[in-house]
């Protein structure tokens, strides 16, 4: 039996996903997605935690019988993308699934930060993305990191893990694809939260903004 510890949670800013949000959250994606062609449609969770998000995006994808599409993802927790990993492939054996244990900010720094955002590294953008980024603050982030994480994607004032991962979508979701993040509403209405906010006017087209319940405080659900 694989469990991942409460400190071991709380030291990666990991917040596991309700069902019943994860089931809302994918149900607004598709419905705001309509698909292109016949190409594989990839999956993103760049914050894979336990896999719950990508296992409601997975079972409403085929409820609307949608069949082409591969899941990916990433976590630095290794336990917890083993979990992801039995709780995926149990339900779906035969999907075609990647989940890396590692880091999707360093993923993105190294394959477009570093080298613009037209370079030609020929990999495929992420046609839809499911999130609940970790949340971490400066003060536990450290200062020597959070100054990187401000440098690298141009942040400023108190930084937030979260802030970097909202960033760091805008780099790797496709033109005329969807994101549905479920996040702390803190940037909407902080000074630090200014250049994410222009950032993600400027990148996204904004579909919806809804507060959860009160028994996820200061998180609301974000759709674009």
């Amino acid at each position: 039996m694989i469990d991942i510890s409460t400190k071991t949670k709380k030291e990666s800013g990991a917040h596991y996903t309700p069902t019943e949000l994860a089931n809302f959250v994918s149900k607004q994606i598709i419905a705001n997605y309509s698909t292109k062609n016949n190409k594989t449609i990839r999956v993103l969770d760049p914050a894979v935690g336990d896999g719950e998000l990508l296992l409601s995006l997975t079972a409403i994808l085929y409820k609307n019988d949608i069949t082409n599409f591969e899941l990916n993802g990433f976590d630095t927790n290794s336990q917890a993308i083993k979990i992801a990993q039995y709780r995926i492939k149990s339900q779906y054996p035969a999907l075609k699934i990647n989940l890396m244990a590692s880091d999707f900010l360093q993923f993105v720094v190294r394959n477009y930060v570093n080298h613009g955002l037209f370079q030609d590294n020929n990999l495929e953008p992420f046609d839809l993305i499911i999130t609940n980024p970790p949340y971490v603050r400066t003060q536990v982030l450290g200062a020597d990191k959070s100054r990187d994480l401000a440098r690298i994607f141009n942040l400023s004032g108190r930084v937030d893990l979260y802030h970097a991962f909202l960033k760091a979508l805008t780099y790797v979701l496709a033109e005329h694809g969807t994101a549905g993040i479920i996040v702390s509403n803190r940037f909407m209405y902080i000074r630090s939260g200014e250049a994410i906010r222009k950032d993600l006017l400027s990148n996204f087209e904004i579909k919806g903004i809804l507060e959860t319940p009160n028994y996820l405080k200061q998180r609301f659900y974000l759709l674009y």
